[in-house]
């Protein structure tokens, strides 16, 4: 709840920014001054209208609501920081010379050279989240490995009224160009209306069919509902681990453990663990190579057994739209890539879809491709490149 209520005045004070800004660089007038404290309120609220829309409306209207909310929202957040950017340059010159200050001084230029970046900057943003797909390798040596593993991690997809069909096939084709021996889900893969989603759903069944998946929740699957996100799993045949830990045996002996998104109500990873490490304590296993499954980061070296020897997350999509990757990196400082201690890996993806504003800057989608090897095969450890196969 307080997570919502600070969103929302941070949202309606980006508003009030970046008109209040703007209307001194077109010289507003008293009317248009009386008019933008209310629409900004309102723009403000766009996207608690976008979810409250109720869903007997046919799904075309729903995506348009959907895409101009959140459209907007992108192009805010860079009208806001163009904006801050003048701000501090015409308050810095404020006791300057007398030239700087008239450099700096309001008008309609500085909004329209604005906006032209904006656009610029946005354009690659739709370039970047809609053609740009990486598939980063990692080499991972590890001593309880009996024979090579490959392993597809992907997350962060966010299923639903945008627009992801596309980069959902892609990884599908992926993991059929390559045949893992698993495919694991990071969470997200879900993001609204589930009911919507018979192709997606399709997509999916395709991809278990062939290869064991599993997965765990992220916090939209819980936003979304988690009854209606399980049944799409159960539907699609991907197993989820709800703070649960199995044992597999594929080509090398496999713990992999699963925890839920502290949006269920658990905030403390070692809480979430506990279940599951009871679960692994009745059959252990010997020389097993354990992965751990967790959506969000946090936790990370402190709170991970140290039994687990590769946790793999994502959420943070590496701030989506740059400079937001700064805020980003203040609450979640593991924020993009593989972070060692010892023995011990953790690698945090940027995620193969977008939340929110369809655009990424500085952040370009990624699924992982993992192959886990026994120490003396090990070709030189983590590279985070793709052969030239794994392309589309």
């Amino acid at each position: 709840m307080w997570f919502l209520v600070v969103f929302f005045l941070v949202y309606w004070l980006m508003h009030i920014v970046v008109f209040g800004l703007s209307g001194l660089q077109l010289g507003f007038s008293a009317r248009a001054w009386s008019a933008a404290l209310p629409l900004t309120l309102f723009l403000s609220l766009t996207p608690l209208w976008a979810a409250l829309v109720p869903d007997w409306l046919p799904r075309w209207a729903l995506t348009s609501i959907w895409w101009a909310t959140y459209i907007w929202l992108g192009v805010l957040f860079y009208l806001f920081c163009v904006q801050t950017v003048y701000a501090v340059g015409w308050v810095a010159l404020h006791w300057g010379p007398a030239s700087l200050q008239s450099v700096f001084a309001p008008r309609a230029a500085w909004f329209w050279a604005g906006v032209a970046l904006v656009c610029l900057v946005l354009a690659y943003g739709v370039y970047e989240a809609r053609e740009r797909f990486d598939v980063t390798r990692h080499e991972i040596p590890l001593a309880q490995a009996a024979a090579p593993l490959r392993l597809v991690f992907f997350s962060d997809l966010h299923l639903g009224l945008m627009p992801s069909f596309g980069r959902l096939e892609e990884l599908v084709r992926l993991c059929e160009r390559i045949e893992p021996d698993l495919v694991c889900i990071g969470g997200d893969l879900l993001n609204d209306h589930t009911g919507f989603l018979e192709r997606e759903l399709d997509l999916v069944r395709r991809l278990s069919r062939q290869f064991p998946v599993w997965a765990v929740l992220g916090n939209h699957e819980v936003y979304s509902g988690v009854d209606a996100s399980l049944a799409f799993y159960e539907q699609a045949g991907v197993r989820v681990l709800q703070n649960a830990s199995r044992l597999l045996n594929p080509s090398t002996p496999l713990r992999v453990t699963g925890v839920n998104d502290p949006a269920l109500g658990q905030r403390s990873l070692s809480a979430r663990l506990s279940p599951a490490l009871a679960e692994a304590s009745d059959n252990p296993g010997e020389d097993v190579v354990h992965i751990l499954l967790s959506h969000s980061p946090r936790g990370w070296p402190d709170d991970v057994p140290e039994d687990v020897d590769l946790m793999l997350s994502g959420h943070t999509h590496r701030g989506q739209m740059f400079p937001f990757s700064w805020v980003v990196r203040l609450a979640y400082p593991h924020i993009n890539g593989i972070y060692s201690e010892g023995s011990r890996h953790l690698i945090v993806s940027r995620g193969a879809g977008t939340w929110g504003p369809p655009f990424r800057v500085l952040a370009p989608p990624e699924a992982l491709v993992l192959d886990i090897l026994p120490t003396a095969e090990a070709a030189g450890g983590t590279d985070g490149k793709a052969p030239a196969s794994y392309g589309q």
